[in-house]
């Protein structure tokens, strides 16, 4: 019994197994009733990819496992907003990448046998269960009470089963997208030379003058360097393209008559609470959402992370208060909080609440003449001649006016929610002063106007001269640096000379005894690459370095001593360092597959719609 009990534990807290089951039966979507030809958010749907939908519910209920167990690995029982954002975005990316691999695997047939099933699990127990009490002996995993309680019938295994046998076919398909890659045996015992091989070096740094002889650079060079290097120059003055939005928010147009009863029936609900009767039996009786029959019970969720409209209506309320009917993008609620635990958040010093809470809720239903009005008023925004006039209007026809500075391709849109891969487009093969169609959404429909639009364009001689100037001195006290270097070299008769010359001419002289390809050298902040490479190509024949060219200066380097290729260590350490370097070539090649994957896919996140960022 303790080992069911276990067991069911496991398939409920393992966040994998979870989603595996969860991906097998693909059944996303909340059941919404007559809402379900209803926009996706609508239908409590959080995001969806390719054609399957995640069902907002279902992500909820992830999120808020992971997050109770934060709460309990805590060492002050508190989860932070960044924390849980970061929670957040693991239960997401999880889905995601499941999605997209049951789809694959699909597409390409591939499959497990109950044969390489049962083999994978006698072989590879999970490591969860290797941590079950009920199968150690004396705090060590007992193999022969896990191979019993495989064959136990009264314990039910499908939920690992299944995660066994998705984790056999991905790494079929890993199989797959690494087949290309080979390991020579050069590539073998040059990564053992780096990680082995020392050398034993003095050198000394002769950094640029801070006399440069009244060097200034002339209106030839400075054009010269502009010609080479104004693309470079670009990036730095102004690295990408910018635009500053302002857009108009526009409430869905509903049917007046059954806004204004759905407001009524809350009331009375309401009323009726007031005087006694159970919240959870109401909300069970006339929800029209995935809660009904759950009492309306809604997850923990902190202070401010509900949509807008439903922390502005809950704003103030104490445990056991009852809220006004109030819209949100997903319909008319009437809410109860249930309970309310405050901690003291880390990072703003302030107290902060989570709460508990139930609601009544009831689908939205849009009116078509509304809406027919409406779009016939959004048509004449894209007749607007400036943007003063674009928020004359909008505001004319109930639009919330918003702007937005300096938004560049890498935002992620989120308060446009579901329309912000269509205003990103929008946003960025535009021009200003365009006005966008009407862009559904959440709340309604978004209408935008662009503007402005800052173009990363090549910078002016003008607007760069300073810089340019700058960098041609730097690269001529270098150049100073290196004569020297070389005269240096010139009075140098024998590499036994370098020590006693170099104090001669006041250098300071630095060793590194231990030196290998990986080590930073301090000294060599920002040039260690190019030392490295000028070190390693010393020999005892030629032990003395060219100078160096770094940022600041020049090195001049003296091999001492090298260290040899260990031949028996090699082939002692050969087949590690090979599964090393085959493993991250594995994944550095599946990695850049998965991306390819990722980024064909059709991946929308409604995440912003039900959650408020903070």
């Amino acid at each position: 019994m303790a080992l069911m009990n276990k067991m069911r534990e496991i398939t409920k807290s393992v966040l994998w197994i979870v989603i595996v089951a969860f991906i097998g039966t693909i059944v996303f979507a909340w059941g919404m009733g007559s809402f379900q030809d209803a926009s996706p958010v609508r239908r409590g749907v959080i995001g969806m990819v390719n054609d399957h939908e995640i069902s907002a519910n279902y992500f909820m209920q992830l999120y808020e496992e992971e997050y109770s167990k934060a709460i309990e690995e805590s060492p002050d029982g508190e989860v932070s907003e960044e924390r849980a954002k970061e929670l957040r975005d693991e239960v997401w990316n999880k889905l995601v990448y499941e999605l997209l691999m049951a789809d694959l695997r699909e597409k390409l047939g591939i499959a497990v046998s109950d044969k390489e099933l049962v083999e994978f699990m006698q072989r590879y127990p999970l490591p969860e269960l290797r941590q079950n009490p009920a199968l150690q002996t004396d705090g060590e995993f007992d193999y022969n009470k896990y191979m019993s309680a495989l064959m136990d019938p009264s314990i039910n295994w499908l939920p690992i089963e299944n995660y066994a046998r998705n984790q056999l076919a991905s790494l079929k398909m890993q199989r797959m997208s690494i087949m290309p890659y080979y390991t020579t045996e050069d590539d073998i015992r040059r990564a053992f030379a780096d990680d082995h091989i020392t050398l034993n070096l003095e050198y000394l740094a002769i950094p640029s003058p801070e006399d440069l002889q009244g060097y200034e650079p002339t209106e030839e060079e400075i054009q010269q360097y502009y010609d080479e290097n104004a693309t470079d120059l670009a990036m730095v003055k102004r690295p990408e393209q910018k635009v500053v939005l302002t857009y108009a928010q526009f409430w869905k147009p509903l049917n007046e008559s059954y806004r204004d009863s759905v407001i009524n029936e809350l009331k009375d609900l309401r009323a009726r609470v007031v005087g006694g009767e159970d919240f959870a039996k109401l909300a069970d009786e006339y929800n029209q959402d995935e809660t009904s029959g759950e009492g309306g019970s809604l997850p923990w969720t902190k202070e401010g992370e509900f949509v807008k409209e439903f922390n502005e209506a809950i704003k103030g309320l104490g445990e056991g208060d009852l809220s006004e009917p109030f819209r949100t993008p997903f319909g008319y609620h009437l809410v109860r909080v249930d309970e309310i635990r405050e901690f003291d958040d880390k990072q703003t010093g302030t107290k902060k609440k989570n709460i508990k809470a139930r609601h009544i809720m009831y689908g939205l239903d849009e009116s078509d003449e509304e809406r027919t009005l409406l779009m016939a008023g959004l048509t004449e925004l894209r007749d607007v001649e400036d943007e003063e006039e674009f928020i004359r209007k909008a505001r004319e026809f109930g639009g919330e006016v918003t702007v937005k500075d300096s938004i560049n391709r890498t935002s992620r849109f989120e308060f446009a929610g579901q329309a912000a891969s269509d205003l990103s487009r929008f946003s960025f093969t535009n021009d200003p002063g365009t006005v966008s169609e009407p862009l559904e959404n959440s709340r309604g429909y978004l209408v935008a106007y662009i503007s402005d639009v800052i173009k990363p364009d090549v910078p002016s001689l003008e607007q760069v001269r300073g810089d340019i100037v700058n960098i041609l001195k730097g690269m001529r006290g270098v150049d100073f640096a290196e004569e020297e270097g070389r005269e240096f070299l010139e009075q140098l008769k024998s590499p036994d000379q370098f020590r006693p010359l170099a104090r001669s001419k006041g250098y300071k002289i630095y060793r590194e005894p231990e030196f290998k390809k990986t080590k930073f050298v301090r000294q060599a902040a920002g040039d260690t690459p190019r030392f490295a490479a000028a070190a390693f190509s010393l020999t005892t024949e030629n032990p003395i370095s060219e100078p160096v060219r770094g940022r600041g200066g020049v090195y001049v380097i003296h091999l001492l001593e090298r260290s040899e290729f260990d031949e028996d260590l090699y082939q002692a350490q050969r087949d590690s360092i090979f599964q090393k370097i085959a493993t991250e070539k594995q994944n550095k090649l599946f990695q850049n597959w998965y991306q390819k994957l990722y980024e064909n896919a059709k991946i929308e996140d409604y995440r912003s719609e039900f959650y408020t960022e903070t």
